[in-house]
């Protein structure tokens, strides 16, 4: 078969992203959208003519900085550690994350049920220290003032009071209006963004080409860079971007590699 000079690549089909550090493979989201910047600067070397004109006598490569972008179609929570570059850790205690309960509702009824096992707010102690809660009245944020759960008085106007579990009661002029609550509901094993950023990850991505075999881009030594580190909770995915590090075991600082073998479904 004759060779396809039009033969390029489609597409990324795999990506591994190592933590050096503890030697865990990050399973992230296959993207298209990776933009690789080789971040080569270059001193020019001029010199003059037989005219007088400066012209340029030869280029000499000064810095070589490269990064790679990788936006993430989607927001999960691995994707939203790369891109505020900082590790998922395990709360060693349920008060270690200032974990709250927060509900914004329009209450029907004075008297509002507990919730399930598994539902938001389960866990929440009655009378629970630090409850607030805000109701609209006349268009203006009112707080509400806390009574205890067990002795509520309906009578008692702008007020509110935290059962077990999440249960609520509101005085008898809230009914009817949009409230807000915010509830202390400590959790045991709550994960959440640490201080521990990922200082040392390798990459290897695969992409593939029309005729299905493979050309690998190597990052032995990586970062990520924090440069305008920003995340649209509204739309869009997560826009990461790292930097290929010069770790002192090679004189490049990636590989650009065709494999020659062809992926199989």
């Amino acid at each position: 078969m004759a060779a396809d000079i039009t033969n390029g690549i489609k597409s990324a089909a795999a990506m591994a992203l190592v933590d050096k550090s503890t030697g865990t493979a990050l399973v992230l989201q296959v993207t298209k959208q990776i933009n690789f910047n080789a971040g080569i600067t270059q001193e020019i070397i001029y010199g003059v003519n037989e005219l007088g004109t400066e012209v340029p006598l030869k280029q000499i490569t000064t810095r070589e900085d490269p990064t790679f972008q990788i936006t993430y179609a989607r927001k999960t929570l691995e994707t939203l550690a790369q891109g505020l570059n900082r590790q998922w850790t395990k709360a060693a205690t349920n008060t270690a994350v200032d974990s709250k309960w927060v509900r914004q509702f329009t209450p029907n009824s004075g008297d509002i049920p507990a919730v399930l096992t598994g539902v938001e707010g389960f866990g929440v102690l009655a009378d629970a220290v630090g409850s607030v809660g805000s109701v609209i009245l006349d268009q203006i944020s009112e707080k509400l003032t806390l009574q205890t759960y067990a002795t509520f008085t309906p009578a008692t106007p702008k007020s509110f009071a935290v059962g077990l579990n999440g249960a609520l009661k509101f005085s008898t002029d809230v009914i009817g209006n949009p409230v807000l609550i915010q509830i202390p509901n400590p959790k045991n094993g709550l994960f959440y963004l640490g201080e521990k950023a990922f200082s040392s990850l390798s990459m290897n991505i695969s992409f593939i080409m029309d005729d299905f075999k493979i050309v690998r881009m190597i990052f032995p030594s990586a970062s990520i860079s924090q440069d305008n580190t920003a995340i649209n909770f509204a739309e869009g995915g997560v826009q990461a971007t790292y930097r290929s590090l010069f770790d002192g075991t090679r004189c490049v600082p990636y590989d650009l590699v065709y494999v020659g073998d062809a992926r199989a479904c």
